[in-house]
């Protein structure tokens, strides 16, 4: 494995608590930065690499622009993540008030529980879980505080707003509505989107969709972040939450036309998510329980097997250690058509190897058998 990949692994390793062989200032010196700050980018771990460098005082070593740029899109990052939380905190707020249970799940809510509220987590959506009869009422709350249902539009910074018929097809075939977006003025003009679901596997996996939203929704903890009051699942749930999550992002990418550009099967921060859940005092017993009631050993089996591979498998506990499988059982994804298709190389190879990922896809992959667009 190149350096620059291995120094990524050993940064994500370390900020989970993992013990590993420290860089000294020539082999810091020796990196490709343009390869280390590509990767750091595509994984969402800008933050954490510029916090590695601090700590382990080899910060100085970098280029100057280099120190000017990582420290600028941190800060970044924090004004983003802050805007993100008070705009989560004001629709749980009114979700609350109204008397709808709604969970902020992933972004906001892992800031605080898994990242101690720090600006670590890279995030620009806020994603909703709400039970399916309460889609509408959510709908009609996001609308009042200033949301439109629409596509956002990367060349020209504005928002297409959805048509009737975009917005009852995606609620029909799915359990997902069409994106709400809101436009804010700050340091810099920012598209919040706010997704909302009523599906635990976010996608409609039908094994999956054997959990009760009801019962989900009945295992709600309220989350202070900076201050703000949040509900949301949880622990035993917000951790299986993620892993199901990630799952169904990395074997079902082929079914999102942005698949190609775009990395959710192989992305370090979901895994950094995991590894820091791993090391919290979680009822372990009671996540294996819930495993084996709802038919998530699949999904389990495939994220910690994974994060295995990629880190170790010491972070798993004990009652989850069964859960971990030869490579060659998770090392799938499936086409639009549901084949399940298995991957030639390693998530150690494609994790960092995106160009082989796509290269290996399109030769296993006729036309229509996943979602394929140029932008």
């Amino acid at each position: 494995m190149p350096r620059e990949y291995d120094y990524i692994l050993r940064v994500a390793s370390r900020f989970m608590g993992m013990n590993t062989l420290k860089e000294d200032k020539e082999q810091i010196l020796e990196l490709d930065w343009d390869v280390v700050v590509y990767q750091a980018i595509l994984h969402k771990m800008v933050p954490i690499l510029f916090d590695d460098l601090k700590k382990t005082k080899l910060v100085q070593c970098i280029n100057n622009t280099l120190y000017y740029f990582l420290r600028n899109y941190v800060s970044y990052i924090m004004y983003l993540d802050s805007n993100i939380l008070e705009l989560a905190f004001e629709i749980s707020s009114r979700a609350q008030l109204e008397g709808i249970k709604v969970f902020i799940v992933k972004g906001p809510i892992l800031m605080d529980y898994l990242y101690g509220g720090n600006n670590y987590r890279v995030f620009n959506d806020i994603d909703l879980l709400v039970e399916k009869k309460n889609v509408p009422k959510v709908k009609k709350i996001l609308c009042e505080l200033g949301y439109v249902q629409g596509h956002y539009s990367k060349e020209d910074n504005t928002i297409r707003v959805a048509t009737r018929q975009e917005i009852v097809q995606k609620e029909m075939g799915s359990h997902e509505t069409v994106e709400f977006h809101k436009s804010l003025n700050g340091i810099n003009m920012m598209d919040i989107v706010v997704d909302i679901n009523s599906s635990f596997s976010w996608k409609g996996i039908p094994c999956i969709d054997a959990i009760n939203m009801r019962n989900v929704m009945n295992h709600s903890k309220k989350y202070i972040v900076n201050g703000c009051s949040i509900d949301s699942m949880e622990p035993e749930y917000l951790f299986l939450h993620t892993c199901v999550h990630l799952y169904v992002e990395a074997t079902l990418f082929c079914w999102q036309y942005s698949w190609y550009k775009n990395y959710g099967d192989i992305e370090l921060s979901k895994y950094i998510d995991i590894g820091l859940f791993l090391s919290k005092n979680i009822k372990w017993e009671l996540v294996n329980d819930i495993i084996l009631k709802n038919f998530l050993v699949e999904p389990i089996s495939y994220v910690l097997t994974n994060f295995s591979l990629l880190f170790s498998r010491n972070l798993v506990p004990q009652e989850l250690v069964k859960y971990i499988v030869p490579e060659e059982n998770v090392n799938f994804y499936f086409t639009c058509n549901g084949e399940k298709k298995y991957w030639k190389n390693p998530i150690t190879k494609r994790v960092f190897d995106q160009k082989l990922r796509k290269k290996e896809v399109f030769e296993c992959c006729k036309i229509g058998e996943f979602q394929y667009k140029r932008v």
